[in-house]
């Protein structure tokens, strides 16, 4: 996606990385939005989509300082999610 907020999005020429459930990620594949309509797990794309027009609008809305703010705020909090995937200790060990 264009992370410039004032560029035109069209969704149709948007393809999305789809990870099938119960199958590994071996298997993702690229999908356009009309392959996707057929699915039954559209509405997850549908909010996704949903998503990322609030954000733009957000976006579109902010001075230039307030836009950086938001991504230095959006940056922390990618940050602290990435400190959940860290191990602090182990416990046992199967060997």
């Amino acid at each position: 996606l264009d992370t410039d907020p004032h560029a035109i999005l069209n969704w149709e020429e948007q393809e999305f990385y789809i990870k099938w459930k119960g199958q590994s990620y071996l298997h993702c594949q690229w999908l356009a939005l009309s392959d996707l309509s057929q699915l039954s797990g559209f509405k997850k794309v549908l909010n996704y989509m949903k998503k990322v027009e609030e954000e733009r609008n957000t976006r579109q809305a902010l001075s230039r300082e307030e836009a950086e703010l938001h991504d230095v705020s959006k940056e922390m909090e990618l940050e602290l999610l990435k400190q959940y995937r860290q191990v602090e200790r182990v416990f046992a060990d199967r060997s």
